[in-house]
């Protein structure tokens, strides 16, 4: 009965932890950004692989983008089944491969970018003819 009584006091007058503004403020802004993100992957991953050209010089990184995300869902998905979300090692390894996933999204993204702009530079420093 003491120990019950003494885990229901440390229960009730637990500390509060909080993270600091310049970790809960990135954070946020990777939570609110991971969905566009997704979509913008999917989207690019699309094109990179219907076009033949980007799909040799730029496949490998669209595929290796949806598989961080293919995996981060899975491992969630696997966690939520499984265990319980209530556990932050859990938590913690899902945050590590969604803002892997995000990453690898921007530079997809970078990538794509100088692809299309070396193809326009490309077709307009040709004569027409």
């Amino acid at each position: 009965m003491n120990f019950m009584s003494r885990t229901e006091l440390l229960a009730r007058t637990a500390p509060l932890v909080e993270q600091p503004a310049y970790i809960r403020r990135p954070l946020g802004i990777l939570a609110a950004t991971y969905l566009p993100l997704l979509l913008i992957a999917l989207a690019l991953s699309v094109a990179v692989f219907s076009h033949e050209g980007t799909r040799r010089r730029l496949g490998w990184l669209a595929a290796i983008v949806l598989f961080a995300y293919v995996y981060s869902a899975a491992n969630c998905f696997e966690v939520a089944v499984v265990h319980s979300l209530d556990n932050p090692r859990y938590l913690t390894v899902q945050m590590f491969f969604a803002i892997l996933a995000q990453f690898l999204t921007a530079l997809l993204i970078f990538e794509v970018l100088l692809a299309s702009r070396a193809l326009i530079s490309g077709r307009s420093s040709r004569p027409s003819g």
